[in-house]
């Protein structure tokens, strides 16, 4: 049997694609390597799945960001809400993150495989695809673990690198894409926690802390930030994680594989200007009593102001009325300017995303179609796209995938035209 089409990985691009192709009677096979579908879509959102976000901006994506918001523009989030209620997803919206009303994951995965088309949907899970090769008759041969299968196209949506799931083998999905003549550009962490030098000396682990996050390249920090984020920051033995650091950690991860050093400085009072938060304190120190400890706490939590005393090499219990000016300067710009050095981050088995893949140039918006070899498409993750926390991930997976299946919907009418066959023969 020649198939329509052959996807390859069963995550959210892949199983959104057949769904998409099945509904119009195209004969797909979906082959995914693990023993269930949508596995990565489990932790999404920390279990809730946030499929969407109606916040889109030309930041939202990095990586060949253009490309993306190409792709996007042809199946906004306007389109996966029609969707995801298309299959039986109702949503509820919280400040533009778009979750199931259910909020939970596994309410998506389910009403996505059960809106594939047993007709015209077959799955085939815990196979592994071994190679994919293109014939003079525009047939693609897939040779898998347990067997070789034939299609007119094949939609590459094997995901990247970063899974919080055990995988079977090495990941691959690069691999066939270069066999099809694609180059891939250099993988990296994306979304993850990053490491700091001798985090544990700073028992700040455990400690959450509001703060403003600018990212710099150089120990003088003089240069160009090279990104900014706000929120809460989580410190751990390791360094320092949370979703504003997630948000930056692209960046980190890039400038850290060209050598670069890299700093963070932290603001803990980010609504506050040197010169206010200096006014504010000179106001009230001279009323207080209070140990340096105690009189700090009104402005940060005491975790905070025992770290920061260490920081700036301050007595924590000298009484705030004896501290010189050298030290209340002091205190101030460690609150406004806590740096510090990052030297890593977490492994890709502990990212929610990979940055880099496979370059876009080799790659149609329009039809997601390869333009080197015809009848090759691609979606989601597997491609040199990365989003944002807030569901952009997804939404990116939900673009690609829709705008392929019809890039593919197109060639296949295109080929049975050329062989005389009708829909359905």
């Amino acid at each position: 049997m020649v198939y329509d089409c052959i996807i390859v990985g069963g995550g959210a691009a892949g199983i959104t694609a057949s769904i998409e192709l099945g509904r119009k009677g195209y004969k797909v096979l979906l082959i995914e390597q693990l023993k269930e579908l949508g596995k990565k879509l489990y932790a999404t959102g920390n279990g809730r799945c946030n499929f969407t976000n109606s916040q889109y901006d030309e930041t939202s994506f990095r990586g060949d960001s253009a490309f993306a918001n190409r792709v996007y523009e042809q199946f906004t989030y306007v389109n996966t809400i029609t969707f995801m209620r298309s299959i039986g997803i109702l949503e509820q919206q919280k400040q533009g993150y778009y979750y199931p009303y259910t909020n939970q994951a596994k309410t998506v995965v389910n009403a996505m495989i059960n809106a594939q088309s047993k007709d015209n949907v077959t799955l085939c899970t815990d196979r592994i695809v071994k190679e994919i090769k293109l014939t003079k008759k525009h047939i693609y041969h897939v040779t898998t673990s347990y067997g070789k299968y034939d299609a007119r196209c094949v939609l590459l949506a094997c995901g990247g690198k970063a899974s919080v799931y055990f995988k079977r083998e090495p990941y691959n999905g690069y691999k066939l894409a270069e066999s099809l003549g694609h180059t891939i550009i250099s993988t990296f962490p994306a979304l993850c926690a990053l490491h700091i030098p001798n985090g544990k000396a700073f028992n700040w682990k455990g400690l959450r802390a509001r703060a403003a996050l600018s990212l710099y390249e150089g120990k003088k920090m003089k240069n160009h930030i090279y990104a900014k984020s706000d929120g809460e920051v989580q410190f751990t033995e390791k360094g320092i994680s949370g979703i504003p650091v997630f948000q930056i950690s692209r960046y980190a991860n890039e400038l850290l594989k060209q050598n670069k050093e890299v700093y963070i400085k932290l603001d803990f009072l980010p609504d506050y200007s040197v010169k206010d938060l200096a006014a504010m304190l000179n106001q009230t120190k001279f009323e207080s009593d209070a140990t340096v400890l105690n009189y700090l706490s009104g402005y940060i939590s005491y975790p905070l102001c025992d770290l920061v005393c260490k920081r700036s090499d301050v007595d924590k219990e000298k009484p705030i009325l004896t501290i010189t000016d050298k030290e209340f300067d002091s205190i101030i710009n460690i609150v406004k300017g806590f740096v510090v050095e990052i030297t890593g981050s977490e492994d890709f088995d502990h990212a929610q995303v990979t940055a880099g893949g496979v370059d876009t140039a080799g790659i149609s918006s329009d039809t997601m179609e390869s333009v080197l070899s015809p009848g090759c498409f691609f979606a989601g993750e597997i491609l040199n796209v990365d989003g944002t926390c807030g569901g952009y991930n997804l939404q990116f997976a939900f673009s690609s995938a829709m705008v392929a299946a019809r890039g593919i919907e197109k060639r296949i009418k295109m080929l049975r035209a050329a062989e005389g066959v009708e829909l359905g023969d």
